[in-house]
C-alpha cells in the first residue's frame, strides 16, 4: 500500500471489484458478494460461500476494515466452511509484507536488493 487508512473495499474498488460483506452495516452473510468488472457476481449460496480469514482467525467480513501493514488475510470462495478454508489455504499466506515496509529488518536477507518502494520514503519507480 502506498497510502494510509485504506480499507479492503477501497483496494478492491481500485481493481474494479466490489465486495459487499457483513462488515457493512445491515449486510447479512447471505448477501455477501464480490462483483467482478464483467458484472458477474460471486455470491454466497447454498453450495459456495465467502470465507474471510484475518491473521489466522475467521471473521464475518473485511470490506470496511483498514488494511494493516503486517496483516495476513485470506479471501476464499468455494464450498469450504471458514474453518476448512483456514486449514486448506492458510499455509501459503506469507508474512513477508514486513520486508518491503522494512518493519522486520532482521529478516531481510543480506543480499536482498533494496526495495524501490519501502516504508521509509518515496517510490523510485
Amino acid at each position: 500500500m502506498h497510502s494510509t487508512l485504506v480499507t479492503w473495499d477501497e483496494f478492491f474498488r481500485s481493481l474494479g471489484l466490489t465486495l459487499t460483506d457483513p462488515s457493512f452495516p445491515g449486510v447479512t452473510p447471505d448477501r455477501t458478494c464480490l462483483q467482478l468488472p464483467s458484472g458477474d457476481r460471486l455470491c454466497n449460496s447454498g453450495t459456495e460461500r465467502w470465507s474471510f480469514i484475518a491473521n489466522g482467525v475467521p471473521v464475518d467480513g473485511l470490506a470496511t476494515v483498514t488494511i494493516g501493514d503486517l496483516d495476513r488475510v485470506l479471501f476464499s470462495y468455494g464450498p469450504e466452511t471458514p474453518e476448512e478454508a483456514l486449514a486448506k489455504y492458510w499455509g501459503p499466506v506469507t508474512d513477508q509484507a514486513c520486508i518491503p515496509s522494512e518493519l522486520c529488518r532482521a529478516r531481510i536477507p543480506a543480499d536482498e536488493p533494496p526495495e524501490t518502494c519501502s516504508g521509509r520514503g518515496a517510490c523510485t519507480r
